[in-house]
C-alpha cells in the first residue's frame, strides 16, 4: 500500500512541475517577445522601461531551472536533486516573503516618487 501512495506522490510531483516547466517557458519567451519588440526604442527611452522584460526573463528561467530539477529529482527519485529542489524552494519563499515586506514598507516613498515623476511630466508637456 505504502509503494501505491508513494507512486502517487512522485507523479504528482512530476506533473505539477512539468506545469511550472510550462509557465516558465511562456514567462521566458513573453518577456524576450517585449524585448524584441522595443528594442528598437532603447535609444528613446530609459533603462527603467527594459526592466519589466529583464525581469520576466530571469523569472521565467529561475522557474524553469528549479521545476525541471524537481522534474528529474522525481523522475529518478533521486534524493539529493530532491533536497536541492526543496531548498530552492525555501529559498524562493524566503525571497517572495522578504519582497513582500519591502514593498509594504516602501509604499509611502514608492508612491511619493510617483506622484513626483507625474507632476514632473505634467509640467514639461503641459
Amino acid at each position: 500500500m505504502m509503494s501505491a501512495s508513494l507512486n502517487v506522490i512522485k507523479y504528482l510531483l512530476f506533473l505539477f512541475n512539468i506545469l511550472f516547466v510550462v509557465t516558465g517557458l511562456v514567462l521566458l519567451s513573453i518577456g524576450a517577445a517585449i524585448k524584441a519588440a522595443y528594442y528598437g526604442y532603447h535609444v528613446f527611452l530609459d533603462d527603467a522601461y527594459f526592466s519589466a522584460p529583464n525581469l520576466l526573463i530571469a523569472v521565467g528561467l529561475i522557474i524553469l531551472l528549479v521545476s525541471f530539477l524537481g522534474c528529474c529529482g522525481a523522475v529518478k527519485e533521486n534524493h539529493c536533486m530532491i533536497v536541492s529542489y526543496i531548498a530552492l524552494l525555501i529559498l524562493i519563499f524566503i525571497l517572495e516573503l522578504s519582497g513582500g515586506i519591502a514593498g509594504y514598507v516602501c509604499r509611502d516613498k514608492v508612491e511619493a516618487v510617483l506622484n513626483e515623476k507625474l507632476t514632473e511630466s505634467m509640467k514639461n508637456y503641459g
